[in-house]
């Protein structure tokens, strides 16, 4: 058996693209339902007040009706990675505007980073990587000696003998 060592949750730059570094630490599920019910409040409000996604840099991207659920689904899930990467990201290098100024780490720049091609996935990754080894761990895949599959009992019983029933035991 391996032993792993626990989920290193400092803030730490952390290598994303050729150039790009993020200074964050790993989402946590609180974090990530968090952002999640913050994109579902900024999506409700969708209809009535469009200008809440002008803080995104997405002011010329308006869903045309409710039924338009593939593009509601990746704006939820852009609108989640965003307001994410707000919570769990202290700073970042390696980003600028087209005239190679450093870009501030605001909504608006967080929203046009996210944008560019590859660089969702890849902070996707990088954040939600605590989260899947704790969930794989919970699932029998164990990375500490407390989630070992290898700890279970057998529930079987024997197939010899017959099982008991709520109408055998009646009789």
């Amino acid at each position: 058996m391996i032993r792993l060592t626990k989920i290193d949750r400092t803030m730490r730059p952390r290598d994303i693209a050729p150039g790009v570094s993020l200074t964050m630490r790993p989402a946590s599920s609180i974090d990530i339902d968090q952002a999640q019910g913050e994109a579902a409040r900024v999506l409700a409000v969708l209809f009535t007040a469009p200008d809440t996604l002008e803080d995104f840099g997405l002011a010329d991207y308006l869903p045309v009706t409710e039924t338009d659920a593939e593009k509601l689904l990746g704006l939820s899930s852009y609108l989640t990675a965003a307001l994410l990467m707000e919570q769990i990201v202290e700073s970042w290098e390696g980003v600028s505007d087209d005239g190679g100024d450093p870009l501030p780490l605001d909504r608006a720049s967080i929203g046009l980073f996210l944008l560019h091609p590859g660089m969702k996935q890849a902070f996707e990754r990088e954040a939600y990587s605590a989260v899947r080894l704790e969930r794989d761990e919970g699932n029998g895949f164990a990375a500490s000696e407390t989630g070992s599959a290898g700890a279970a009992e057998t529930t079987a019983g024997d197939v010899e003998r017959p099982a008991t029933t709520a109408e055998r035991g009646a009789r």
